[in-house]
Protein backbone atom coordinates (compact mmCIF):
# COMPACT_ATOMS: atom_id res chain seq x y z
CA UNK A 1 0.00 0.00 0.00
CA UNK A 2 1.52 2.84 -1.14
CA UNK A 3 0.56 7.24 -1.58
CA UNK A 4 -2.95 7.95 -0.80
CA UNK A 5 -4.10 5.00 0.11
CA UNK A 6 -2.30 4.56 3.06
CA UNK A 7 -2.58 7.78 3.88
CA UNK A 8 -6.46 7.59 3.90
CA UNK A 9 -5.83 4.61 6.11
CA UNK A 10 -3.97 5.93 8.35
CA UNK A 11 -5.88 8.50 8.23
CA UNK A 12 -8.89 6.59 9.24
CA UNK A 13 -7.27 4.09 11.78
CA UNK A 14 -6.62 7.84 13.89
CA UNK A 15 -10.39 8.95 13.34
CA UNK A 16 -11.42 5.69 14.76
CA UNK A 17 -8.69 5.42 17.82
CA UNK A 18 -9.70 9.38 18.53
CA UNK A 19 -13.40 8.29 18.43
CA UNK A 20 -12.98 5.36 20.75
CA UNK A 21 -10.70 7.57 22.66
CA UNK A 22 -13.22 10.36 23.36
CA UNK A 23 -16.03 8.11 23.87
CA UNK A 24 -14.11 6.10 25.47
CA UNK A 25 -14.57 4.50 29.26
CA UNK A 26 -13.47 7.29 31.79
CA UNK A 27 -11.51 9.39 29.33
CA UNK A 28 -12.81 12.48 30.29
CA UNK A 29 -13.29 13.74 26.68
CA UNK A 30 -16.25 14.54 25.53
CA UNK A 31 -15.96 14.27 21.68
CA UNK A 32 -13.91 17.26 20.87
CA UNK A 33 -10.43 17.93 20.31
CA UNK A 34 -9.68 21.18 22.04
CA UNK A 35 -6.31 23.08 22.78
CA UNK A 36 -5.16 25.70 25.74
CA UNK A 37 -3.54 28.45 23.72
CA UNK A 38 -3.02 30.48 26.80
CA UNK A 39 0.24 29.94 28.00
CA UNK A 40 3.29 27.87 28.02
CA UNK A 41 6.20 28.42 26.78
CA UNK A 42 5.72 31.93 26.14
CA UNK A 43 3.33 33.92 24.03
CA UNK A 44 0.97 31.23 21.68
CA UNK A 45 2.23 27.89 22.74
CA UNK A 46 -0.19 25.93 21.77
CA UNK A 47 -0.53 22.55 24.56
CA UNK A 48 -3.19 20.54 23.14
CA UNK A 49 -5.34 18.48 24.74
CA UNK A 50 -5.34 15.22 22.09
CA UNK A 51 -2.69 14.68 20.33
CA UNK A 52 -1.50 11.56 17.74
CA UNK A 53 2.10 10.08 17.19
CA UNK A 54 2.35 7.94 14.21
CA UNK A 55 4.25 5.00 14.76
CA UNK A 56 5.86 4.41 10.65
CA UNK A 57 9.20 3.09 9.64
CA UNK A 58 11.69 3.74 12.29
CA UNK A 59 10.35 7.04 13.48
CA UNK A 60 7.78 8.99 15.52
CA UNK A 61 5.82 11.49 13.65
CA UNK A 62 5.93 13.78 15.04
CA UNK A 63 8.38 13.22 17.69
CA UNK A 64 7.86 16.54 19.99
CA UNK A 65 4.42 16.91 21.43
CA UNK A 66 3.37 19.87 23.48
CA UNK A 67 0.38 18.58 25.63
CA UNK A 68 -1.66 20.41 28.48
CA UNK A 69 -1.67 19.21 31.57
CA UNK A 70 -4.30 16.17 31.50
CA UNK A 71 -3.95 15.85 27.67
CA UNK A 72 -3.66 12.38 26.24
CA UNK A 73 -1.17 11.09 23.04
CA UNK A 74 -2.54 8.35 21.45
CA UNK A 75 0.30 6.55 19.30
CA UNK A 76 -1.09 4.99 16.01
CA UNK A 77 0.79 1.97 14.26
CA UNK A 78 1.01 2.67 10.33
CA UNK A 79 4.19 0.19 9.47
CA UNK A 80 2.69 -2.74 9.95
CA UNK A 81 5.70 -4.99 8.48
CA UNK A 82 7.88 -4.16 11.75
CA UNK A 83 7.94 -4.28 15.53
CA UNK A 84 7.87 -1.26 17.40
CA UNK A 85 6.92 -0.44 20.97
CA UNK A 86 6.62 3.14 22.72
CA UNK A 87 8.76 2.99 25.82
CA UNK A 88 9.04 5.30 29.10
CA UNK A 89 11.06 4.81 32.05
CA UNK A 90 7.87 4.24 33.58
CA UNK A 91 6.68 1.14 32.89
CA UNK A 92 3.09 1.82 32.88
CA UNK A 93 3.12 4.29 30.72
CA UNK A 94 4.46 1.29 27.88
CA UNK A 95 2.88 -0.15 25.01
CA UNK A 96 3.74 -3.60 23.98
CA UNK A 97 6.03 -4.72 20.94
CA UNK A 98 3.42 -4.95 18.31
CA UNK A 99 3.17 -4.11 14.61
CA UNK A 100 -0.36 -2.67 14.40
CA UNK A 101 -2.62 -0.94 16.69
CA UNK A 102 -2.73 2.21 19.10
CA UNK A 103 -1.55 2.97 22.38
CA UNK A 104 -2.73 6.00 24.43
CA UNK A 105 -1.35 7.37 27.36
CA UNK A 106 -3.27 10.32 29.94
CA UNK A 107 -0.99 12.52 31.48
CA UNK A 108 -1.74 14.15 34.61
CA UNK A 109 1.26 15.66 35.79
CA UNK A 110 3.59 18.85 33.85
CA UNK A 111 6.96 17.82 32.61
CA UNK A 112 8.90 16.12 30.12
CA UNK A 113 8.33 12.19 29.21
CA UNK A 114 10.83 10.87 26.66
CA UNK A 115 10.26 7.91 25.20
CA UNK A 116 12.34 5.58 22.10
CA UNK A 117 10.93 2.49 21.17
CA UNK A 118 13.80 -0.53 22.17
CA UNK A 119 13.49 -2.65 18.72
CA UNK A 120 15.04 0.37 17.21
CA UNK A 121 17.34 2.48 19.32
CA UNK A 122 17.51 5.66 17.53
CA UNK A 123 13.65 5.95 17.35
CA UNK A 124 12.79 8.23 19.98
CA UNK A 125 10.44 11.01 21.11
CA UNK A 126 8.93 13.57 23.88
CA UNK A 127 6.24 14.73 25.50
CA UNK A 128 6.23 18.18 26.89
CA UNK A 129 3.56 18.73 29.45
CA UNK A 130 2.17 22.21 30.56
Amino acid sequence: MTGFPRRAAALLCALTALATLACGEGSGLIGTMTTDTTGGLGGGTTNQLLASVTVNSNAFSPNLVHLARTGTVVWLWADTTSLHDVTFSDPLLSSATKNSGSHTVSFQSSGTFNYHCTVHPGMTGSIVVH
